[in-house]
């Protein structure tokens, strides 16, 4: 969302960083879903992947955000 308000490429930068660490730390390659708590380190702390702040539709839901948003920017370059 930074980045489509200011075009500030940091903004898109940053979104690269975090994208590429959640899906090196949080997902549950082997049994799915996502981990919901990690270490400063990255590594899993509680493996159950559900509770009160974390439903399963919020991946889901930000995946599509995230896809709406690319999809939007890339539609205004072309």
């Amino acid at each position: 969302m930074a980045y489509k308000e200011t075009k500030d490429k940091r903004h898109l930068d940053r979104f690269a960083q975090i994208f590429d660490y959640s899906y090196s730390h949080f997902v549950d390659e082997e049994n799915g879903e996502w981990f919901g708590y990690l270490r400063k380190d990255g590594s899993v702390s509680m493996d159950f992947k559900g509770g009160p702040w974390k439903g399963c539709f919020h991946v889901p839901r930000y995946l599509m955000m995230c896809e709406q948003m690319l999809k939007e920017l890339l539609d205004k370059k072309n």
